[in-house]
C-alpha cells in the first residue's frame, strides 16, 4: 500500500506560484476569447457574404477566398496557441453558438433567396452580419467579465 510520507506541504514560493496561475486560469476563463477573436470572426464572415457578389472577376474570387480562407486558419491556430498557453479551453454552451451562428445562417438563407441581380444586397447583408457579430462579441465578453 501507497503512503503519502514524502510529500510535503507546499513551501511558500510553491503555494504562491500556485495561486497565481489559478487566478491567471480564472482571469483567463472570464474571457476566454482574444480581443481581437469577434472582429476577426465579423471580418471573415463578412468577406464570405460579399464573395457571394457577382461582381467579382472568378480570378478576383478565388483569391479573396484563399485570402479568408488563410485568416481562418491563423485565427484559429492563434486560438489554440493562446488555449495551451493558458490551460484554459473557451467556454462557450451550445446555446451561444447557436446565438451567434443562427442568424448569420439566416441572413446568408435570405441572400441566397433574394439575390436576382441585386448583388448589392450581399454588401448590405455583410454589413449586418459583421455588425451582429461584433454587436454579440462585446455582449458576449461583457457578460462573461461580469459574471467573475
Amino acid at each position: 500500500m501507497e503512503t503519502n510520507e514524502g510529500i510535503g506541504r507546499p513551501t511558500p514560493e510553491e503555494a504562491a506560484a500556485a495561486l497565481a496561475a489559478a487566478d491567471e486560469a480564472g482571469a483567463a476563463g472570464d474571457t476566454p476569447f482574444p480581443g481581437w477573436a469577434f472582429p476577426a470572426t465579423a471580418v471573415l464572415l463578412a468577406a464570405v457574404m460579399l464573395l457571394q457578389a457577382d461582381w467579382w472577376h472568378p480570378a478576383v474570387g478565388a483569391v479573396a477566398a484563399l485570402a479568408v480562407l488563410a485568416g481562418l486558419l491563423f485565427a484559429v491556430s492563434a486560438g489554440e496557441r493562446r488555449d495551451r498557453r493558458l490551460g484554459v479551453k473557451p467556454r462557450v454552451s451550445p446555446a451561444d453558438q447557436v446565438a451567434l451562428a443562427l442568424p448569420v445562417a439566416l441572413l446568408w438563407v435570405a441572400g441566397q433567396f433574394l439575390d436576382e441581380g441585386r448583388p448589392w444586397l450581399w454588401a448590405v447583408l455583410a454589413a449586418i452580419t459583421a455588425v451582429w457579430v461584433l454587436g454579440y462579441g462585446a455582449f458576449w465578453t461583457r457578460r462573461a467579465r461580469r459574471a467573475r
